[in-house]
């Protein structure tokens, strides 16, 4: 799942995981950056009044194979724009253990 800024995709997880060759799996507004769910919508439901959302994208059906396969090019190593919900939550208490320490 990825916090995605709602700008740029129009409020839709749809749109934002097709951006990058995906589904949408589901969409949710979260609550104060906390990647805690606040409300579910539609995949394809605008999400509005906020700045940002939560989609869960997973990979496109597999198309029916029309001919017979060639090689591939290599896969794309590339980061799907979005912010990890794992990476925030690590990070919010990775600050929250620097902020005890001192």
């Amino acid at each position: 799942m990825a916090l995605v800024a709602t700008n740029g995709y129009g409020g839709r997880c749809d749109t934002y995981c097709q951006s990058f060759g995906q589904e949408c799996a589901a969409a949710y507004e979260e609550s104060g950056n906390s990647c805690t769910i606040k409300q579910t919508y539609k995949c394809d439901e605008a999400i509005t009044g906020t700045s940002d959302m939560l989609c869960k994208c997973v990979g496109a059906a597999p198309q029916p194979i029309t001919s017979p396969p060639t090689t591939a090019a290599p896969a794309s190593t590339s980061q799907q724009p979005g912010f990890s919900c794992k990476a925030f939550e690590w990070q919010q208490l990775h600050n929250q253990a620097n902020i005890q320490v001192r």
